[in-house]
């Protein structure tokens, strides 16, 4: 099957011409996993091919006139083209022989627009080849940068099953309450048309439900989400595995993110407020391999930090204080669980990584006061560090401590700073 963008996906989605609905919400899972099927099994999207930055996951957030610095994943590599799409399909070229890269024009409308990149070797040359990436939503434009203003977080939205990996598995009525779920928390965060959105990991479930659940969270996200949306990876979005019910192969969780979400650990600024999100599941492959001995060592389900995360890490929040804004953190596993560094398992290894008394160091050096984490799908509040508050935000969807609603929090900044945050329920 010809991989497709998702432009062309959704214009051609029964499901989508339902709109923004909640039986709209079954007909486009249904249609991923047809797509999926029709695929033999492989993603039916063309996802991320040779643009690092800025992608729907990891958006540029600018005004008119600003420069956007366009990254491609090959050096080999350099821009032919590069288009602003806007949400009526209207097309702004941008000049890409601009030194910083191109200039957004001043008299660009504010909204959120989409990003199409051409790139190649260098033309002219004996084995020529182009690559075409079509991001959505990957450039935000805003008038001006607000003081006061809400944010939403949200994880744990779990697309995937545990059972019924193959696309034709019939849906269950208990899997459609759980597309309409998360249709409808989707639908209601973007009814408040807030400033962005930070998704804290767990998009997804299993290994075997990797080739569906993938797809289905990327169809559904750009589906239903308007306001920039910055996306990390949670536990149960890194692991590998043998599938025997996809012939033995093995399945890595990393050949999935790359296509669809970029970068594990990435960073922004709105204003005054620097936003740092990070990847808490940053372990070797061989402690993230699920179903092993490595269990017994506690990283599959708790945070850990290897040093070339740390290193980024306390270089991005240690400028983010010199230039005198407060810094935030978004990740999914609670941070009073980092265990890299420790010695932990039967029998005992010395787990690598940065240990947590490194981390709470940066953080208290720093104007670190807020970080935001989902993973155990219920909602509290813990201080993990001289007053730093950790706020535990409850799940979307998933099979554990199940219930029939979901969650998400609206944070608030005042004067450029978080003031609070309230806890909205959803149930259908």
């Amino acid at each position: 099957m010809k991989r497709v963008s998702r432009r062309q996906f959704i214009k051609h989605s029964a499901g989508a011409a339902v709109a923004l609905s909640l039986a709209g919400a079954l007909d486009l899972g249904l249609n991923v996993r047809r797509a999926v099927a029709a695929a033999g099994g492989e993603s039916p999207f063309r996802g991320i091919v040779n643009l690092k930055w800025p992608l729907f996951s990891q958006p540029a957030m600018l005004q008119p006139g600003n420069s956007l610095p366009i990254q491609l994943k090959s050096a080999l590599t350099e821009m032919i083209s590069a288009q602003l799409v806007a949400q009526d399909g209207s097309i702004t070229e941008l000049n890409i022989k601009e030194e910083g890269g191109p200039a957004l024009p001043k008299g660009l409308s504010p909204g959120v627009y989409g990003l199409r990149v051409v790139s190649g070797n260098a033309p002219g040359a004996k084995d020529y080849y182009e690559f075409e990436d079509e991001q959505p939503r990957a450039v935000a434009v805003f008038p001006e940068f607000k003081d006061d203003f809400d944010f939403v977080y949200f994880a744990d939205i779990h697309f995937g099953e545990h059972d019924g990996v193959l696309p034709d598995t019939p849906v269950t009525p208990h899997m459609a309450e759980h597309y309409k779920l998360r249709a409808k928390t989707l639908m209601e965060i973007q009814k408040r048309a807030p400033e962005f959105i930070v998704l804290g990991g767990d998009l997804h479930l299993y290994p075997k439900s990797y080739h569906l659940a993938f797809p289905e969270s990327y169809a559904f996200l750009t589906h239903y989400l308007r306001s920039p949306l910055f996306i990390v990876p949670g536990n149960h979005d890194v692991y590998h595995m043998e599938v025997k019910e996809r012939g033995g192969e093995h399945v890595y969780a990393g050949k999935y993110w790359d296509k669809y979400y970029g970068q594990r650990h990435h960073s922004f600024d709105y204003g005054k407020l620097h936003v740092a999100c990070l990847n808490t599941s940053d372990w070797p492959d061989e402690f993230i391999h699920w179903g092993t001995e490595t269990t017994t060592t506690g990283t599959l389900l708790n945070a850990g930090f290897q040093r070339e995360q740390f290193d980024w890490m306390k270089a991005d929040i240690e400028a983010a204080t010199a230039a005198g804004r407060e810094s935030a953190i978004m990740c999914h596993i609670p941070l009073h669980n980092i265990i890299s560094g420790k010695k932990l398992g039967l029998p005992a290894v010395k787990l690598p990584g940065a240990p947590e008394g490194a981390v709470f160091d940066l953080f208290n050096k720093n104007d670190v006061n807020h970080v935001f984490v989902g993973h155990l799908h219920y909602n509290d509040e813990k201080v993990i560090a001289d007053g730093i508050q950790e706020h535990l935000v409850r799940n979307v969807g998933g099979d554990y401590f199940e219930s029939p609603s979901a969650g998400y929090a609206v944070v608030h900044v005042r004067g450029g700073r978080i003031t609070g945050h309230d806890i909205v329920e959803v149930s259908l």
